[in-house]
């Protein structure tokens, strides 16, 4: 009879929490239908309300009905909005702080090694000691004074007559081989994982053959040429490429060309092509250009020029390269 009585009172326990929870979950369903009713009449309200705004400021010219569009100007980035045909090519003085806005205190976005190639486009609105300025597809702001519109020239030797068997870099005396090692040095430091197809090894070799070779067709001439006109001869540039080439071939080394004026012209262009239906975004796109068109002018040499000449088209062995080519940019993305 006890068991009969603790079951009873069991089961009459447990009828009473279903029915309690019954009647709150068809609550809890009213609630949600009057919510879901509440929302819909204010929404219609604000339809009305809508129509009202819009037919006072048709007829209106008011302040208030402009807030929207102002407060979207407002919040234009102006480095999204610069003009990319205006950019010019400069170059970093020492290792700079590329930032977020124009303020040392803001964010620094990348560090820009010294002597390295960027595009400048205008002064900053807000802060005329400052630059917006491009590197690696990384739109930032520059302090003024690290930037200089010539490329860095600190290598350059000058032959002392005095002495036969020593030369002066910036006033200081030091011996060829230090100067060759100078040279190195300037060159490796613009050495970067970041934006170098090049590996270290093959940027080492390729500077101690530069340095070494460049020693050679600098002149007692060539030092007076320079002191008088601030400039190199034209039979010195001649060279100094001829050089360049010849350690890039030896070495299997790659320039980048993108600071090249006709260079930066195919970029912007690639650029302007993008189309929302590439699979990859507009930044990496913008990053693919910048590498395949800085690296192709290395893969069309004398060659492959008599080749185009001889045939009007281009060699298989090229068409590899450029394939190749087009591969390893979309790998560094």
């Amino acid at each position: 009879m006890k068991q009969i009585r603790n079951f009873l009172s069991y089961f009459i326990f447990s009828t009473i929490i279903l029915i309690n929870s019954l009647a709150f979950s068809e609550e809890k369903k009213d609630y949600k239908k009057k919510y879901k009713d509440k929302i819909e009449e204010l929404e219609e309200y604000q339809i009305e309300i809508d129509m009202l705004f819009a037919e006072y400021c048709y007829f209106h010219d008011d302040p208030i009905c402009f807030e929207e569009e102002n407060k979207e100007k407002d919040t234009v980035n102006e480095l999204d909005i610069v003009d990319e045909e205006k950019g010019e090519i400069y170059y970093t003085k020492k290792n700079a702080n590329l930032r977020k806005e124009p303020d040392t205190k803001s964010q620094v976005l990348i560090v820009i090694l010294k002597n390295k190639p960027i595009i400048v486009y205008e002064v900053a609105s807000n802060n005329p000691d400052w630059f917006i300025v491009e590197y690696n597809n990384i739109r930032g702001y520059i302090y003024g004074e690290l930037i200089t519109k010539e490329k860095s020239t600190d290598w350059i030797v000058k032959k002392d007559k005095d002495e036969k068997n020593e030369e002066t870099i910036n006033g200081d005396e030091t011996s060829e081989e230090d100067i060759v090692q100078n040279i190195i040095k300037n060159c490796n430091s613009g050495y970067s994982t970041n934006d170098s197809f090049n590996s270290k090894s093959t940027y080492k070799d390729y500077c101690s053959c530069y340095g070494y070779g460049v020693i050679e067709i600098v002149d007692d001439d060539e030092a007076e040429y320079y002191d008088k006109y601030e400039e190199f001869s034209k039979e010195f540039n001649e060279k100094e490429n001829k050089l360049r080439i010849d350690c890039a071939t030896k070495t299997g080394f790659l320039f980048d060309y993108s600071d090249q004026e006709w260079v930066q012209d195919e970029i912007i262009a690639c650029k302007n092509d993008y189309d929302q239906d590439f699979e990859i975004s507009k930044s990496k796109y913008n990053k693919w250009c910048s590498c395949y068109h800085g690296y192709w002018p290395n893969l069309f040499d004398e060659d492959e020029a008599e080749y185009y000449d001889k045939y009007e088209e281009l060699s298989k062995e090229f068409l590899d390269k450029e394939k190749k080519l087009n591969i390893d940019c979309l790998k560094n993305l």
